[in-house]
């Protein structure tokens, strides 16, 4: 009997042995070294924070073609002189004695003014403006008008400047026939007789340029109208001399019209406050 219960014993405990290796499952293995790491993924709901560096704002970049930004500053002056280089045509007569009224105002000869310089070649009745630049917008231009005569057979002054929208007054101080006869491209001509003294003609004109007005009885009488559409322009003096003041600070592009040789243009730079030279040079006739 001793002897059976330690077999007894040893069988029971294998037994239980063997119930345990049949209840357990599968041994689980270790993944491999080399199998790819899961990668941690954010669900929509809760994105990883993002780390930003904050940067300056850019400028604004300008449109393609815009005008540049104009410059601050006090305004400028922009002077200089007009000159004729090569051979001076020479001044032509006026044939007075085709009016006998006309003739007997004048105890000199009198002189075509088309052409009017000194031995140097300098210039007068040039008309210098301002064809482009930051010129701003301009005042209201003036209401008053501006006077051409028709005096002594000639018209007095021989050039004037107006500003588009400013009347012209043409009036005639001889007491005898004259008539306005106005030239433009641009703007509307016109054609009126004043045959008697103190009589006048107003126009306006609404396109800038530069034309003639004559007296198609007189064939001497011209007189020059240059229309602009700003403040900035000037006639040249005796001198061949002009002065164009209170530019703002910028690049300007300038023209010099005369009525015998075509127009000519320069650009310029206007620093604030200052006061610049810019010459004209004029060498080719009109045709």
């Amino acid at each position: 009997m001793r002897k059976r219960a330690p077999l007894a014993v040893l069988a029971l405990a294998l037994l239980v042995a063997l119930a345990f290796l049949v209840h357990r499952g599968p041994r689980e293995e270790k993944p491999s070294r080399h199998e790819p790491r899961p990668v941690w993924m954010s669900s929509p709901e809760s994105p990883p924070p993002e780390t930003r560096v904050a940067r300056p704002a850019a400028a604004p970049a300008s449109a393609p073609g815009a005008p540049p930004a104009p410059v601050q500053g006090p305004p400028g002056t922009v002077r200089g002189n007009v000159k004729i280089v090569g051979e001076i045509p020479p001044r032509k007569r006026a044939r007075l004695e085709s009016d006998e009224k006309c003739q007997a105002m004048h105890a000199a000869v009198v002189m075509y003014d088309n052409i009017v310089t000194d031995a140097a070649g300098n210039v007068q009745w040039a008309f210098v403006r301002v064809t482009s630049g930051p010129i701003g917008t301009p005042p209201p231009a003036p209401t008053t008008p501006v006077l051409l005569d028709q005096m002594r057979c000639m018209f007095t002054p021989h050039m004037v400047g107006v500003r588009v929208g400013q009347p012209v007054r043409v009036t005639s101080s001889d007491d005898l026939l004259h008539n306005v006869h106005g030239l433009p491209f641009e703007n509307k001509e016109f054609n009126v007789g004043l045959p008697q003294a103190g009589m006048d003609v107003v126009r306006t004109f609404d396109k800038p340029e530069v034309f003639v007005i004559k007296c198609d009885i007189h064939p001497w009488m011209r007189a020059c109208v240059g229309v602009v559409d700003h403040a900035f322009w000037s006639i040249t003096n005796e001198l061949g001399t002009y002065v164009i003041r209170d530019l703002p600070p910028g690049k300007f592009t300038l023209e010099v019209w005369h009525e015998m040789y075509k127009p000519v243009t320069r650009q310029v730079v206007v620093p604030p406050g200052g006061d610049v030279s810019l010459d004209f040079v004029l060498d080719a006739k009109r045709d």
